[in-house]
């Protein structure tokens, strides 16, 4: 990093200055991606904001810098590779016109979104700033801004990063450490990889519930139209129930929830998971199973 003070006891930081020192910027006139600096993956602490009294620390991220030797037509496609050789993440810079949103949403449907879209991958001509959230794909959602977004934290290792410009493949490789605290409070990189693990199949479950829900949205809104319910609309009506919270205060959390609450508590710290949400994992996942057994059968 490169930091400044100043006559008025002030602190300026430009963080992570590895790619000017690594990598010497001779023109604007070719596309490259510079070097990533060994990085410590750590949680961010959750403070209250507001007021002077709290310096803004940066979120904890992955810094990546690029430059692009003119700004590209379509967008650009950055992709977040383990050392099984598995995509982590992939994240497009846009996805905002008509035609990728048709796709987008096409796509929901038949359990193939596997990208984020994000505005912040910039492809302005020149060096861009890139900053990972070290995150896994998150859950499907029918909203394209919220599409995979908010995975569980990956664990740390050697990863490889591509950068995808109008066909063009870049690559740089990085080692994504530990927090050191975390280890040194006996916590194990087993028990981060079996955190992890467990983690993906919640939000695998978590995406099973969201599109249950969207099939049940779409057919409760054509038979709550009708002045009476069949035997088939009152039966999906008690799957919605059991599926969603109602509104309102202090309503009874309900399956979807329940799955949410499940993740939260997972994933809210670097820890191995207790005995308690294995079962409580099985508990929802046959839960889930039995609901969709249940569509299916008023469905047909």
């Amino acid at each position: 990093d490169l930091v400044v003070s100043t006559m008025g006891r002030g602190f300026w930081v430009l963080d992570n200055i590895y790619s000017l020192q690594g990598f010497a910027i001779e023109s604007n006139n070719e596309t490259k991606l510079f070097p990533i600096a060994e990085t410590v993956r750590y949680r961010c602490p959750k403070v209250r904001k507001g007021g002077n009294a709290y310096v803004q620390f940066p979120n904890p991220g992955l810094i990546i810098d690029y430059q692009l030797e003119s700004k590209p037509k379509g967008p650009i496609k950055l992709e977040i590779i383990n050392s099984s050789r598995k995509t982590v993440t992939t994240i497009l810079s846009t996805a905002s016109d008509k035609k990728q949103k048709k796709e987008v949403i096409e796509s929901m449907s038949l359990n193939q979104v596997y990208y984020q879209d994000d505005s912040r991958l910039k492809t302005e001509k020149g060096i861009n700033r890139y900053v990972w959230n070290f995150r896994h794909n998150g859950t499907l959602f029918p909203k394209i801004s919220k599409a995979n977004k908010n995975g569980p934290l990956i664990v740390p290792g050697k990863y490889k990063v591509r950068l995808t410009v109008s066909g063009k493949q870049l690559e740089q490789s990085v080692n994504i450490i530990p927090d050191p605290r975390v280890l040194e409070s006996g916590v194990s990189m087993d028990d981060l990889i079996a955190q992890e693990k467990l983690a993906l199949q919640i939000v695998d479950l978590m995406t099973e519930a969201n599109e249950l829900r969207e099939i049940l949205k779409r057919k409760r809104k054509a038979y709550l139209a009708k002045k009476k319910l069949s035997k088939a609309d009152k039966e999906m009506e008690e799957i919605w129930e059991a599926l969603m919270t109602k509104d309102g205060t202090y309503q009874k959390p309900m399956l979807k929830d329940q799955i949410s609450y499940l993740y939260y508590i997972t994933t809210a710290a670097d820890q191995m998971p207790g005995k308690d949400v294995y079962d409580r994992f099985k508990e929802l996942k046959i839960q889930l199973r039995s609901l969709k057994a249940k569509k299916s059968l008023a469905v047909n």
